[in-house]
């Protein structure tokens, strides 16, 4: 006979372990989909909820050694067993850690780790150009590191293809990030010291003491290795390989679901989200995504392939686009250059390097914002945050009042 007394202890045991796993696990994200609010105040209760799972399953096992019941013993064994193995391997929180060892590499000696084709994501920060293997940040998610003296937590999300760069620190007191899920496809973060919640996506806290605080960011490059050294000769390179087994063995699972010719390949985004998809756009296509005082525009990468230059304004500041649709990099910068508000056109036979002049000094500049020739030269343009590079379906899903840029006159939104 049943006992369904026992049946009951199982089921309930299983049922709390499972509500805190299925939600933090990319092979089981798909099962639940809960909002970001609700996995939220799940991973808070955790404790609680495992507590009491295991405290029922003990119940079971008392009863079931008391009663010689060993068909439950061998399935509480069992049950034991697949779940160590799913904590231990697909559990978000537990496996989004960085290597402990990193190591700060020459851009000669980056040449022996990169082919020149491998994507990398690079920052220039105060005129100290750095990048970091995308296949090394891909896992973690995140890379700390000191740039210029500054300490900054360099981020990015595979499911997106987004990066962004923060201070690391929030009213002077350093981050201790860890990674948690991934709400409708982008990785959220917990400062574990200030008990703030991040969306990588918005740069923004979403839940915790500072909720709607935006956090001062440093826009992200994504760039082949080779064309990143060659607008940056002096660039270092950080070297951050997974370094345990487990770390070795996520990795590859995750090149396996997710690697970027895989989802670029794919027409919808990898998990499901918990709002439609905006059909302006297709939504494995590529945007350049920026935001200024409550405005967002997203530019396609079949307009950057067409318009090398771009001048606009977003929320009231004047902003340039540099592309180079051949070697697929661009940056954004402001206008404004001392008392001029320079608009710029392509400049295909410009002098060392330089993709663009301004109609107002006859200026040439660079992808990397540097005067080369004209009355402003040896000055450079001052970046603008943007996010370069994403996936449509994930700026739109985070910025559903943003306008998609067609043309200089013409916008949807």
């Amino acid at each position: 006979m049943i006992d369904l007394f026992n049946v009951g202890l199982y089921t309930f045991g299983v049922a709390l372990l499972a509500v805190t796993y299925l939600p933090f696990s990319p092979a089981t994200v798909d099962l639940v989909l809960y909002s970001r609010e609700k996995q939220i105040a799940l991973f808070e209760r955790r404790w609680l909820l495992r507590g009491v799972g295991i405290l029922s399953l003990l119940v079971l096992f008392v009863r079931a050694l008391a009663d010689g019941q060993f068909r439950w013993i061998g399935l509480l064994g069992a049950t034991t067993l697949v779940s160590a193995v799913a904590f231990w391997i697909g559990y978000v929180p537990s496996v989004m850690s960085p290597p402990k060892e990193r190591t700060v590499l020459s851009a000669a000696e980056g040449d022996e780790l990169l082919a020149p084709d491998e994507t990398v994501l690079g920052l220039d920060h105060d005129g100290e150009a750095r990048a970091y293997p995308r296949k090394h940040i891909a896992r973690p998610h995140y890379l700390p590191d000191v740039v210029q003296g500054d300490s900054l937590v360099v981020t990015y999300c595979v499911l997106c293809n987004s990066g962004v760069a923060f201070h690391a620190d929030f009213d002077g007191e350093p981050m201790d990030i860890l990674p948690i899920t991934a709400p409708d496809n982008n990785i959220l973060l917990l400062d574990r010291n200030t008990g703030n919640y991040i969306q990588q996506l918005e740069a923004r806290v979403v839940a915790g003491p500072d909720d709607g605080t935006v956090l001062e960011s440093i826009p992200v490059q994504i760039a082949k290795w080779g064309e990143w050294k060659r607008l940056h000769p002096e660039t270092t390179l950080v070297s951050a390989p997974p370094q345990s087994l487990r770390d070795r063995i996520v990795a590859v699972m995750l090149d396996m679901m997710v690697a970027i010719p895989k989802l670029e390949a794919r027409d919808t985004p990898f998990h499901g989200l918990t709002t439609a998809v905006d059909d302006r756009l297709p939504a494995m296509s590529y945007v350049l995504g920026i935001e200024r005082d409550g405005e967002r525009v997203a530019i396609p990468r079949a307009v950057l392939d067409e318009r090398s230059v771009i001048n606009e304004t977003v929320g009231g500041t004047a902003i340039a686009v540099l592309y180079d649709p051949e070697r697929e990099i661009g940056n954004v910068f402001y206008r404004q250059v001392g008392e001029h508000v320079l608009t710029f056109r392509p400049a295909p036979d410009g002098p060392d390097e330089a993709v663009a002049r301004d109609d107002e000094t006859g200026t040439y500049w660079t992808l990397s914002g540097e005067a080369v020739a004209g009355e402003l030269a040896g000055q450079t343009l001052d970046q603008h945050p943007h996010w370069d590079d994403l996936f449509w379906f994930s700026w739109a899903a985070f910025r559903p009042d943003t306008r998609v840029f067609t043309s200089v006159a013409t916008s949807t939104g």
